[in-house]
């Protein structure tokens, strides 16, 4: 069992005292000293996720002023925009339930490919209440604000290999063959979409390289090249979901690995984010 701080959502998170508990997956581990530096996951999306209901009471008009050049003021309301949002911030890090995670080196794999994978199967499930009807026009803009929320290192890799546009091949040399999720862990992250998103789904317990690098290309795609709409609509919404991914994520992750709120690291990485949809080639 890994030993990891006491959890600072006892009994506000679905699954306080259940058998995860004892040995959940992590927010963060490092490889070298075999021991977690963030929180139990879990618990760090319910800290993302609590940051988002704050920041939304701010900014929900904004963003569904944003959303009525793409969609009609009758399909989507403020509601709508606040929980598609909180699905991506739920689903973010969603690579990490899976057993590599903690046993490859820090860079050599890259859990937010597998989380857009995991993601594009959630919002594209059928029965899933979020997307149906026009509000499925939302599935590329949230898969895309997954693959994207590590933009910054990212954009690093494309322009170190001399290239403008995320590839396939800027995908691959980050994963393994095969990616495995516990049972324990696909039926806890089930629970806890039920009880934070009210609509209850199971990832799979194995994903290989090849599943990955589809379901990025599929979001490229639709991202890139959907004919119904202009791209720049889709590509400033995919952005807008994309920074509230990756400030609540950094805030919350700090918070949990240091225990206090690093002021200057946060703001460096909101500037490092100022800009939407860079990951996408113009």
């Amino acid at each position: 069992m890994i030993t990891q701080k006491v959890c600072s959502y006892i009994g506000k998170c679905p699954l306080t005292n259940s058998s995860i508990c004892q040995n959940p997956p992590l927010e963060y581990f490092d490889v070298k000293t075999k021991k977690p530096a963030g929180e139990c996951l879990f618990a760090h999306l319910l800290a993302a996720s609590e940051l988002w209901d704050k920041a939304a009471e701010r900014n929900l008009y904004a963003i569904l002023r944003l959303c009525h050049n793409y969609i009609s003021q009758e399909t989507v309301t403020l509601y709508n925009i606040k929980m598609l949002i909180k699905s991506a911030i739920i689903l973010h890090d969603a690579g990490k339930l899976c057993n590599e995670y903690y046993q490859f080196q820090k860079g050599t794999f890259r859990h937010e490919f597998l989380s857009a994978c995991i993601g594009l199967e959630f919002v594209s499930d059928l029965e899933n209440p979020l997307f149906q009807g026009e509000l499925s026009r939302f599935i590329p803009i949230v898969a895309g604000s997954l693959l994207l929320h590590h933009e910054s290192r990212l954009m690093r890799t494309i322009w170190s290999s001399g290239d403008i546009e995320l590839r396939w091949e800027h995908i691959m040399n980050y994963l393994p063959p095969e990616m495995n999720i516990k049972r324990e862990y696909a039926e806890s992250f089930k629970i806890f979409l039920q009880n934070i998103l009210n609509y209850g789904w199971k990832p799979k317990e194995k994903y290989t390289k090849n599943d990955v690098i589809e379901s990025s290309i599929m979001i490229l795609g639709l991202v890139n090249y959907n004919p119904k709409f202009p791209p720049y609509y889709i590509r400033a919404l995919t952005g807008a979901f994309l920074n509230i991914i990756s400030i609540c994520d950094s805030i919350s992750a700090q918070r949990s690995r240091s225990g206090t709120d690093d002021s200057e690291k946060i703001q460096k990485w909101e500037r490092l984010i100022n800009e939407w949809g860079r990951g996408f080639n113009e």
